[in-house]
This record gives C-alpha cells, structure tokens and sequence, in this order.
C-alpha cells in the first residue's frame, strides 16, 4: 500500500512523471497481451489525472457503515444462482476489511510516502 502510495504522489509531482509512468504501464500491458495500445501516452496520462491523480480524496477507501461491502452484487448473484443464497455476506464483507491504507495514511513518515527512488 505504501508503494501505491508513493507512485500516486511521484505522478501527482510532475507531468514528466506522469508521462514517464504511463510509458511504463503501455510497456507491460504489451508485454502481457502481446497487443500495443491504441491508447497515446497523453490519453493515458490525462485518464490517470481525471481519475486519480486530480481528485484530492485520492487514494481513499469510502465506506457506508449502513450497508454492507459488495451487498447489491452479493444479492444479484445469489438472485442469478452464481453464488448460494445461504451463503453467509459476513465472510464477504471480513474479507473486504482492509486497513492496510489507512495504517499507512496515519503514519505517512514511517512509510516514506513522500519518498520514492523511481528512474527521473
């Protein structure tokens, strides 16, 4: 968690960063599909802006305490037969429970957020 961290905050610093970053990210989706994007770097770069880099709550977590995690799914699929009625949505729900980014968010200086030693 903390190394996503680190990464949101290293594109956040630069556009040269950001660019960087997505040069990356067309590299390995090629070397995984064997396909090349059609997507450009700046596509790619303004997508990440828009939806993580420029959206000040980022990275969070938001959580409704009414409602369990994954309730409406849950109860589609179990109304599609996909997963048993009977099974049980507490055990969904623990194993959504993460706090991992809020441990590391409460102590960003023994995680080094603001540290990162990537290729500039």
């Amino acid at each position: 968690m903390a190394g996503l961290l680190r990464a949101i905050e290293w594109m956040r610093r630069s556009q040269q960063h950001l660019e960087m970053a997505a040069t990356w990210a067309m590299a390995d989706a090629q070397a995984f599909s064997g396909k090349s994007t059609s997507l450009s770097v700046a596509q790619i770069s303004g997508i990440t802006r828009r939806e993580i880099l420029d959206i000040p709550s980022a990275p969070s977590i938001l959580k409704n305490p009414s409602a369990p995690p994954l309730n409406a799914e849950f109860l589609f699929l179990a109304n599609l037969g996909k997963i048993p009625k009977s099974a049980n949505q507490q055990n969904l729900a623990e194993a959504f429970n993460y706090d991992g980014l809020i441990t590391v968010m409460s102590d960003r200086k023994k995680f080094q957020v603001n540290r990162y030693d990537y290729r500039e």
